[in-house]
């Protein structure tokens, strides 16, 4: 949620609207409030140092202190108050004469001429070839050398002001940019991304291509700055590589997202033409085309030999040049010299480039504009410029055509030099033609948007005219005009001076005319290093001044806590939200939310009850998710839950979570039932290897999560033990063992000899089937039970003693008094008649057997008893000799101590509760002693012997248990049957 980005545009306080939007989002829709216009200088400074020895020593005059500029050469003259005159400044020869390789080349005693201002805050430096990049080896090197980076940041540090730092670099092989901002402008750049395109051979290597980098400036203002080497040659097809090369660094650069703090947008994966200011710098290599390389050398050395004195080895050898290239006579040189030298002495404007300089006319005594001068160097230079590749692609609209502009190029080619020379071009065996090959180009956001608006205005109009052919009207509009439009009084009348400059399509606004329509970015000199000789090529220096939007953080944090506060407000008022009250019975409770069940007993539920109730203002729709448990912790199967039969007609299921709407003021009531009777969770917490826990995650739809703790503590139970365990239990019953024991080990103390559990439930069968036999055997008042049923007194499946909630209360009572070491027949009601008390007893016992771990004989034990059985049982002794079948298994058993009293205390349990009903049972109705006894011996068999096999088959599990209802009834034989 947020205010209206687009609120408050028309004065007065913002109205707030809401969206759902993050705080950061609702921050910058208000940044008119928080934002102020600042001014920066930027300066660009471009070089190709053509991997020459020295380049570095010179980087530091001329790019800080303005050192090597020719005022007659390189198109400016400085303020007055950034440079000053010296008559001792070193002259071309001399300069040429002392420069060796590897040394600073700007002329001595320069007091440099630093355009622009000295109050800097950004230095964009970018260089190509720091490597030489026309060597296979350095192409095809699958890294930078990071040699060279370490070489000029050092020269560039040094030669800063004291506090200027390095925000940012990047090299590709040969391409290196830095940047590097004055201490206060540091402080405010954000969101610095490098990217580096490689367009070389195969199209992907980096000996040509680009660096760039994306900066953020005051958190409101993105910066991009592109240092490219694009591709050599004259030839048509090299022309149409740099356009290549141009294509794929704007559509293969990517920056990463701004910061997130930072509310300038969320753009992802941005690139170039994404930013709010731009500039394109470099080797852009585009040439001359349409004029010989000769004529344009021919008229420039015309120019550039005005710089040396007659006579000197220099000057002789660009006579020399001009000779060969067929140039003026030696007279008209001489005249022209004389006059250009006349030009450089007269009076001069010094807030004009020096090529701009006027001179006096002798025919009519008034200064001459040199645009109108034929002799002038901007004569000159307007001729040769409607040459320029890079202009002409713009004018066709194959590259740099969508908003890229130039300063006014009032400067000598920058390109291509012998080294060490001021003026002289290429004279080795190549003779390559005069370029302006190094350019600084700038764009702004809406330099790019009225070139898009003026391709949509273009098509708009297109369309319009292929509508207006397709109908006629163009014709009728012609004859139209023809008919009613035409004055032959008015018919050229026209004064030459009364017609519109622009009336034949050509443009003729100039830099200036542009930045007064975008004055947010305007350029203050464009000059070029003439007098730096360690390269072929110039250095070429751009200055900007630049006013953008910057944050003010106090501002800002003032506005970020009020965006705060209405969106707290605001989400207070129409954000879901629900109260939930637990009725907990427990007063003690320090979570106020939290479920707690109390002591929890196998196989006995418990309840406990939550209200959930709507105290938003707007409907809450919630469900409950996955619980958040650790990974000690039971899962959910313990816990059951039910919601109010009214409410679950409405429910709907989404994802498998029953979701359930309420409207403001309603309240549900949440009921959760505890019950633990999955034996393994019984054993696992009788370990201790668990707990009780679970957190419920109400989640709300347009709402916060609520978290509702679940809470038990668990009675220790004796079932699900084994007999081991069961032994080592103290007197007083299974809870007074030690909180702090998990699990009995081998060495624990041994108690009884047998589980008194299984003693103490045997026991009490046995004497209540005496009992209930004898009272029936009195009375015979009704049918006996054990006629319908021969397993009798034992049900199974297991089932209560009757259908309602006192049977199974019976059942967990007898259960407590076993776990609690009391007297069992205590814990029943005195009313209970003796049938009833021993079914209850009985299906105790039927469930305490079949929770027992790894039953009385347990798998290892029956491997080593079945084959003495099979042995036994194969003799196929008589009903005499049943001492002598029985006793190598009791010896055996023997060495068990534990489990063989068991056994025999289960076998002779049957034994009794046999004899007890046979004595009694004489209808024709009871079932006889024999089948009774199989009956018995096959229900009791697998909870006695635990012999599965996983994967057993279907006729190996009949086989098995066969041999276990033989094995078990050798041992419930009565009277020597």
């Amino acid at each position: 949620m947020s205010l209206d980005p687009q609120s408050g545009h028309n004065g007065g306080t913002p109205t707030p609207q809401i969206f759902h939007q993050s705080l950061a989002q609702a921050v910058f829709a208000r940044r008119q409030d928080y934002v102020r216009t600042q001014k920066i200088k930027i300066k660009i400074a471009s070089w190709n140092v053509a991997a020459s020895p020295g380049t570095d020593k010179d980087i530091g005059d001329w790019l800080v202190y303005g050192k090597g500029i020719s005022e007659s050469l390189a198109g400016l003259k400085a303020d007055n108050n950034n440079t000053t005159q010296s008559g001792n400044l070193e002259d071309v020869d001399a300069q040429e004469a002392r420069v060796t390789s590897g040394q600073p080349t700007a002329p001595l005693n320069d007091p440099g001429t630093v355009v622009g201002g000295t109050d800097i805050g950004l230095y964009v430096i970018g260089l190509q070839e720091v490597v030489d990049v026309g060597s296979a080896t350095e192409a095809f090197k699958p890294y930078n050398d990071p040699g060279p980076s370490l070489r000029w940041k050092a020269a560039v540090q040094t030669s800063l002001p004291e506090g200027y730092k390095l925000i940012a670099e990047q090299q590709l092989h040969g391409l290196l940019m830095m940047i590097y901002a004055s201490p206060d402008v540091a402080l405010t750049v954000s969101s610095v991304s490098c990217s580096a395109v490689g367009t070389g051979l195969l199209g992907y290597m980096g000996n040509k291509g680009a660096v760039t980098t994306r900066i953020v400036l005051g958190e409101t203002t993105r910066l991009v700055f592109v240092n490219s080497h694009l591709a050599a040659g004259n030839e048509k097809m090299n022309l149409d590589r740099r356009n290549w090369d141009a294509g794929q660094v704007v559509s293969r650069t990517k920056y990463d997202p701004v910061d997130e703090h930072v509310g300038v947008g969320e753009k992802v994966n941005e690139t170039i033409g994404d930013e709010d200011f731009a500039w394109w710098f470099g080797d852009l290599n585009y040439r001359l085309e349409g004029i010989p390389g000769d004529d344009v050398r021919r008229l420039l050395l015309l120019h550039t030999r005005n710089e040396y004195d007659i006579g000197q080895r220099p000057e002789i050898k660009i006579e020399e040049e001009l000779e060969r290239t067929g140039s003026l006579k030696r007279l008209e040189d001489k005249a022209l010299k004389s006059q250009n030298s006349s030009f450089q002495t007269g009076s001069t404007n010094v807030n004009q480039p020096a090529s701009m300089t006027t001179t006096l006319d002798r025919h009519s005594n008034q200064l001459l504009d040199p645009c109108l001068d034929p002799a002038s160097l901007q004569t000159t230079l307007s001729s040769l410029l409607p040459h320029d590749q890079l202009r002409i692609q713009q004018l066709e609209g194959k590259c740099f055509h969508d908003g890229w502009r130039e300063g006014m190029i009032s400067f000598l080619p920058t390109y291509k030099y012998d080294v060490g020379s001021v003026g002289l071009f290429d004279t080795s065996e190549k003779r390559r033609a005069p370029s302006w090959c190094d350019r600084i180009l700038y764009r702004s956001r809406r330099d790019k948007e009225r070139y898009e608006q003026k391709v949509k205005d273009t098509y708009a109009a297109k369309q319009k005219d292929n509508e207006m052919t397709a109908l006629g009207v163009d014709r009728a509009s012609e004859d139209e005009e023809i008919l009613f439009d035409y004055d032959p009084e008015t018919d050229g009348v026209d004064e030459a001076e009364d017609y519109p400059p622009d009336k034949d399509g050509m443009n003729t606004k100039t830099m200036e005319d542009i930045n007064e329509l975008d004055d947010q970015l305007t350029l203050d000199a464009y000059i070029s290093h003439q007098r730096i000789v360690s390269s072929d090529h110039k250095p070429l220096v751009a200055v900007f001044t630049l006013n953008y939007n910057a944050t003010i953080p106090a501002l800002k944090s003032v506005i970020h806590q009020e965006v705060a506060k209405e969106l707290d407000r605001i989400e207070n008022e129409t954000r879901a939200g629900v109260t939930i009250v637990v009725e907990n019975d427990d007063k003690q409770n320090d979570v106020p939310e939290q479920v707690r069940f109390g002591d929890v007993r196998y196989n006995v539920p418990l309840k406990q009850s939550f209200t959930i109730a709507n105290t938003s203002q707007v409907p809450a729709t919630f469900s409950f998710v996955d619980n958040l448990s650790p990974p000690d912790h039971l899962p959910i199967s313990w816990l059951s839950m039910d919601f109010d039969f009214a409410y679950q007609l409405g429910s709907k299921t989404v994802d498998g979570c029953k979701q359930i709407s309420l409207e403001p003021g309603d309240a549900i009531n949440v009921q959760l039932t505890a019950l633990v009777s999955k034996i393994e969770d019984v054993r696992a917490l009788n370990r201790k290897k668990v707990m009780l826990d679970e957190i419920l995650v109400l989640r709300l739809i347009n709402g916060r999560d609520h978290f509702i703790p679940v809470h038990g503590d668990w009675l220790q139970s004796a079932f699900g033990r084994s007999v081991e365990e069961l032994v080592c239990i103290p007197e007083g019953g299974v809870r007074r063992l030690s909180m702090e024991v998990k699990e009995p080990a081998p060495t624990t103390e041994v108690k009884w000899s047998a589980p008194r559990e299984i003693f103490r439930l045997t026991g009490a069968i046995e004497d209540l089937t005496a009992r209930a036999a004898a009272e029936w055997d009195m009375t015979k008042a009704t049918e006996p039970p054990w006629n319908s049923n021969h397993t009798w007194p034992f049900q199974a499946p297991l089932q209560p003693v009757d259908n309602t909630i006192t049977g199974t209360e019976h059942l967990q009572n007898v259960r407590e008094a076993i776990d609690t070491d009391q007297p069992l027949l205590s814990m029943l009601p005195k009313a209970m008649s003796t049938l009833e008390r021993l079914e209850t007893i009985s299906n105790t016992l039927f469930l305490f057997l079949g929770t027992l771990d790894r039953g009385i004989i347990d798998s290892e034990l029956w491997a080593q008893l079945e084959p003495i059985f099979l042995k036994q049982e194969k003799r196929q002794s008589t009903p005499g000799q049943m001492g002598d079948e029985r006793t190598p298994i009791l010896d055996r058993l023997s060495h068990f101590p534990s489990r063989n009293i068991s056994f025999l205390f289960l076998t002779g349990m049957l034994v009794k509760i046999i004899g007890e009903i046979s004595a009694v049972a004489l209808t024709e109705k009871a079932a006889l002693p024999e089948e009774r006894r199989k009956a018995l011996v096959k229900l009791f068999a697998p909870l006695i012997v635990q012999s599965a096999k996983q994967g057993e088959k279907e006729k190996e599990r009949r086989s098995r248990e066969v041999r276990l209802n033989q094995f078990v009834l050798i041992f419930t034989r009565i009277d020597g049957s």
